[in-house]
């Protein structure tokens, strides 16, 4: 009976194990990727009573006689069956569809694994585990190429990241031409010009041609000059580049000759970026590089300070050193402790309104003073570009003369005019009242036939993702022929020279059959840093001719600049970065890992895990390489099941209360027992 007794307490023990491990499963019934457990139960040795016995040639054999001395608790297993995914709509959140598979996540050189894919980005966008602040390993990106086969490393997304533009090289035409185009007899004339006004032709419109050209140095800096008629410029180009009409607003030095610095003239009272006024001894003052406009405030250098004395009027003496030249500047109104020997006093000073010397920029020097020279027309040129020597005087007239050894490139653009003006666009009238595009440069009268023309305008980008929207214009010319062109002139800030190309389809099948490309050629007369001759080619193989509407649009391979914008987790774990100008990149790959063994993985609270002994080593790769599949924003709910839960708590319960009716029972038989010698 005594056995009995402690039997009945191991079961007593074991069912209150169980109920916790049941306890616990219902208390993370949602507990987000929370993997429940069950406790499985088994008997523990046997008292032997009498042992079996082997059958003999009279007797039968025997078994052996064994009580049982109780039950203990033989596992307690986890079980990793995926939960159900339930939808965030954070895009950082992570749910795991599979059985298997964790996410890995560091505290410092302590690596755990987790089902909980609440994840999160921090301040300096680190991609952490929410609430822990455990940083998530994976891949990062370079470049936007993903290399995963060296090791992890903490996911970090840079939120200041910005993607360099793309210069378009070449736009693509798709679409339908319309066979059913007709041409119409031209009622009407309007010609538009480049001074805003426009008026009606009446008879014939014929335009003129004249001649613009643009000159490239080689800093690629263009310089625009209109030569007189019938005026013919060689390549490369001699003459005048900047006349005595135009004058110098301002200078931009961009190198210096140490030896021999720049002087410009200034307002001889100034004020010291450290606070208080300098009264410069001379107008007179060398400068370094930067930028001089008359009238506009600059800060310059007067050199280094090597000693300070209190005046008699309150004010100081500072003696400074610039490039070897000792000089004396008078400080009023300074704060107290503003200056000390060693620092450099600088100031801001007023470019005076009369310049009385002048700058020689000389390209031939050893070591060239160089500068950029802008005009009040807005015009401007780079010294660099000229061998012979330049005058700068700020404020008055300047003369800027190319010859043959400036090897400065001219190509020739056409302007069209009319009765005189340029003429920026044609307007026709036609017979059935409806109005369409005419080319500056093609000649009109009224009673000739013309067929529609469609304009598609398409943006381009420079080379630093500046952007320039050029029309592109189709037209029917005949029977499957047409003719795609584009006028010249300055769209967007870009010269585009004219180019034209003719279409041939086939009748039969309305397939394109010759005149599949063309090319455009822009160039950038602005100093933006970007290059500034570009050839952009037009491709129109996609074009078919077929009856019903004109559907001809385009797509381009370039774009502009763009900055972080917001991210995103793909099913296959890879963070992409979208950009303000509308591309995207990948920014890195969350790495996942199996186990041989997960349900030998020590649990650490927080709903992490830790390699143990018996769960093996963690097979890290990507979710495609390991079979495991995510949910993006998404979160994976506990595995519980309550039903399951509710039904184990009932039967152990049952258990719990018949191994306390043994103890009851036992008990009634000892008191029996004990009685008896009464």
């Amino acid at each position: 009976m005594m056995r009995a007794l402690y039997t009945a307490i191991s079961g007593l023990t074991n069912h209150q194990t169980k109920m916790d491990v049941i306890g616990n499963n219902i208390a993370n019934i949602n507990t987000t990727g929370f993997k429940s457990n069950r406790a499985t139960f088994a008997d523990t040795l046997s008292q032997t009573i009498s042992g079996s016995t082997a059958s003999t040639d009279n007797l039968g054999g025997t078994n052996p006689q064994q009580v049982g001395l109780g039950m203990a608790v033989s596992s307690i297993d986890t079980d990793f069956t995926a939960g159900s995914p339930s939808s965030t709509g954070n895009n950082t959140d992570l749910a795991i569809a599979s059985n298997n598979g964790l996410f890995i996540v560091k505290s410092g050189n302590e690596t755990y694994y987790t089902r909980n894919g609440n994840f999160t980005m921090d301040a300096n966008g680190n991609l952490t585990m929410n609430g822990s602040g455990y940083k998530v390993q994976g891949w990062n990106a370079s470049d936007g190429v993903l290399n995963t086969t060296g090791g992890t490393e903490d996911l970090k997304i840079d939120m200041n990241s910005a993607m360099p533009p793309r210069a378009t090289s070449t736009i693509t035409f798709s679409g339908n031409l319309s066979a059913d185009d007709t041409a119409k007899p031209i009622t009407g004339i309007r010609v538009n010009y480049a001074d805003g006004t426009s008026e009606n032709v009446s008879g014939s419109y014929s335009p003129s041609d004249v001649a613009s050209y643009t000159l490239t140095g080689a800093s690629g800096r263009t310089y625009n000059i209109q030569p007189a008629s019938g005026t013919t410029i060689a390549d490369p180009y001699v003459g005048s580049v900047i006349d005595n009409t135009k004058t110098l607003d301002s200078i931009t030095i961009t190198n210096v000759d140490s030896a021999n610095l720049p002087q410009l003239d200034f307002e001889t009272t100034a004020k010291a970026v450290k606070g208080g006024t300098v009264t410069l001894p001379s107008a007179t003052q060398s400068v370094m590089t930067g930028t001089y406009k008359v009238g506009g405030s600059t800060n310059i250098g007067l050199g280094t300070i090597t000693g300070i004395v209190n005046n008699a009027t309150g004010g100081l003496d500072i003696t400074t050193d610039h490039n070897g030249t000792s000089t004396t500047y008078t400080v009023t109104n300074a704060p107290a402790g503003a200056y000390a020997i060693g620092d450099n006093l600088t100031v801001s000073a007023t470019v005076a309104a009369t310049q009385t010397g002048s700058i020689t920029l000389d390209n031939t020097a050893t070591t060239p003073t160089t500068a950029i020279l802008t005009y009040d027309d807005g015009s401007s040129v780079d010294s660099s570009d000229f061998s012979t020597a330049i005058t700068a005087n700020l404020g008055a007239d300047a003369v800027v003369n190319a010859v043959a050894a400036d090897n400065i490139t001219a190509s020739a653009s056409l302007n069209n005019t009319y009765n005189n003006k340029a003429v920026t666009g044609i307007t026709l009238t036609m017979d059935d009242g409806t109005v369409q595009t005419g080319f500056p440069d093609q000649t009109y009268a009224t009673g000739t036939n013309s067929y529609p023309t469609y304009t598609t305008t398409s943006t381009i980008y420079d080379s630093l993702g500046g952007a320039h929207s050029i029309p592109i214009y189709l037209q029917k010319t005949g029977a499957d022929t047409w003719r795609a062109k584009v006028q010249s002139g300055t769209y967007d800030g870009v010269q585009v020279g004219s180019a034209e190309q003719t279409l041939t389809f086939n009748g039969t099948t309305g397939k394109l059959t010759d005149g599949q490309t063309f090319n455009i050629n822009i160039s950038v007369p602005y100093e933006n840093g970007a290059n500034q001759n570009e050839t952009v080619g037009v491709n129109l193989g996609s074009l078919n001719q077929f009856s019903g509407e004109t559907t001809a649009t385009t797509s381009k391979d370039g774009y502009a600049a763009g900055f972080y914008k917001d991210m995103t987790i793909g099913s296959d774990g890879i963070i992409t970065m979208t950009y303000t100008n509308g591309q995207k990149q990948s920014a890195g790959q969350i790495a996942l890992a199996n186990f041989n063994n997960p349900g030998g993985l020590e649990k650490q609270g927080g709903s992490l895990y830790a390699v143990s002994n018996n769960s093996g080593d963690p097979q890290i790769g990507t979710a495609e390489a390991n079979g495991i599949s995510l949910t993006p924003g998404a979160l994976e709910m506990s595995n519980v099941n309550t039903a399951r839960e509710f039904s184990e708590m009932i039967t152990t319960q049952r258990g719990f209360q018949a191994n306390s009716k043994i103890i009851t029972v036992s008990d009634e038989m000892l008191e029996t027992l004990v009685n008896m010698k009464r």
